[in-house]
């Protein structure tokens, strides 16, 4: 369905879009100023809504409270054109009117909130370079994804191969964010496989790359996430990646929780990698990540050549190069060991197979992983111990009156 200007999509008592072509889009707006999409669950088809903005001041596209489940493409894509003569650069007005990122050409907002993405495939080819299996926001003004679950997005946890199709789960397992500012908050990633390529615009469950300057990853939860190994041996990371345009440009990481996730590539942390531009992580725990063949010696984070990584207030799995690797700077409050979660090591190793000499997690272990409990109980030496100065009344009572790390 080709809608040519501004639409509104609203489903009623599980109303249910299903499109049995694995090569048609199913909603592609055109040419529109805003697009509002709520209540609806959307199955299969090649890409389930996409919108161009045609550069237009001030679109937006919202997404709420919405299911999408087993696309061939992208679920939800949204892009915009690139700076012209005719259109010059202008500040980011994000969801919450704050101004973040250097100026940019398109004030378009997108904002996805309460969302589902499950089973969703990211292919490379004419049509879907770069994209991710759930999300694509490529040059738009700003990306808002709020409260939503990414469960087994990008390729199949069926596919245990070292050397799979050369087109299938590149650009972000869940997330592909191309030169777009974004806010990600109380969001699960759990399940999802991506897979590096000769191109260092993939891999990743969460890609951000080139001008994403200014973007926040908050409270959420990266586990039993995993890159399959490449035959190009390309850097990338299991939940993670950030590529920016440059070494000055940032992105903060608050309050989340990597935990099992695994990284193929030799090298590479599972966690979080930072090829280039900076990260800065504070109250977060990485914990139990694992790399390269049979190895159990975590690594949780690391960066490349022009890349850096300032952590302080939060927990690694060991004090030590097995954990953290490159231009990592370590500040105040930082803590290692186990945060013991109530789901264990063990458990987490007993969904794992070892296929060419690579540890993967198999099909059959998908409802472990998704059921998996990562948070910290009681007895965590990770509770009430993140960085004073970090808001805590948002936790629940008793909150110890300090944040705690981690999700």
């Amino acid at each position: 369905i080709v809608i040519n200007g501004d639409a509104m999509l609203v489903g009623e008592d599980g109303a249910t879009v299903v499109n049995v072509s694995a090569e048609k889009e199913g909603f592609y707006v055109r040419d529109a100023h805003n697009l509002i999409v709520k209540g609806l669950t959307f199955v299969g088809g090649l890409c389930q809504i996409r919108l161009w903005t045609r550069n237009r001041d001030n679109s937006y596209l919202h997404v709420a409270d919405c299911v999408f489940r087993e696309c061939r493409g992208t679920s939800v894509c949204s892009v915009s054109y690139k700076e012209s003569e005719a259109r010059p650069s202008k500040p980011i007005e994000t969801a919450y009117g704050e101004v973040r990122g250097v100026p940019y050409n398109n004030s378009t907002l997108m904002i996805v909130e309460r969302c589902r993405f499950e089973g969703n495939v990211a292919t490379l080819d004419s049509k879907n370079e770069r994209q991710g299996g759930a999300v694509y926001a490529s040059s738009v003004g700003h990306l808002t994804v709020e409260d939503s679950d990414f469960i087994a997005n990008g390729l199949s946890l069926s596919v245990a191969t070292s050397s799979g199709p050369a087109n299938e789960g590149l650009g972000g397992a869940a997330l592909c964010i191309h030169g777009t500012p974004c806010e990600i908050r109380r969001c699960e990633f759990r399940g999802n496989a991506s897979r590096a390529h000769d191109r260092d615009e993939c891999g990743g469950t969460v890609l951000l790359y080139n001008n994403c300057d200014g973007s926040v990853i908050e409270d959420c939860l990266f586990a039993g996430n995993q890159c399959l190994r490449s035959n190009w041996g390309q850097m990338t990371s299991g939940a993670v990646y950030v590529n920016l345009a440059n070494a000055v440009r940032s992105v903060t990481i608050r309050g989340c929780t990597f935990a099992y996730n695994l990284g193929i590539p030799a090298s590479v942390p599972s966690g979080l990698y930072v090829y280039s531009g900076k990260a800065q992580v504070v109250d977060s725990v990485f914990y139990g990540n694992i790399v390269q063949n049979a190895n159990v010696v975590a690594q949780d984070l690391a960066t490349g050549v022009n890349g850096t990584i300032d952590i302080s207030h939060s927990m690694l799995t060991v004090n030590g190069p097995a954990s953290f690797s490159g231009t990592v700077s370590r500040g105040e409050g930082m803590l290692y060991g186990d945060p013991l979660f109530a789901t264990t090591a063990e458990v987490f190793a007993s969904c794992r197979t070892l296929t060419g000499g690579h540890y993967y997690y198999t099909a059959a272990s998908a409802p472990t992983l998704l059921a998996a409990d990562v948070h910290e109980p009681e007895d965590s030496p990770a509770l009430d111990t993140g960085d004073p100065q970090s808001p805590y009344r948002n936790e629940p009572k008793p909150n110890g009156h300090h944040v705690n790390m981690g999700r």
